[in-house]
Formats: C-alpha cells, sequence, structure tokens
C-alpha cells in the first residue's frame, strides 16, 4: 500500500488535534498522519 492507504487497521491514536497515527497490523508499519483544518 502506498502513504495515505490502508490495508488491515489495527489500531488508531490521536494525541493531539492535528496528529493521526495508524497502525496496520497485516503491513507491519504505523502511518504519521498530519491533519489540517479546511482539507
Amino acid at each position: 500500500k502506498q502513504l495515505k492507504q490502508f490495508g488491515w487497521i489495527h489500531e488508531i491514536a490521536c494525541p493531539s488535534e492535528t496528529e493521526l497515527y495508524v497502525a496496520e497490523l497485516l503491513n507491519w508499519r504505523v502511518q504519521k498522519l498530519i491533519l489540517e483544518a479546511g482539507r
């Protein structure tokens, strides 16, 4: 999968209003997404 594409999501964490972490089980990776208002 490419960036911002997900296979089997295992866990989601949102430590702040602008950060989102997504952990995938099948791809064995964690993606950090930066959230921006109005997008």
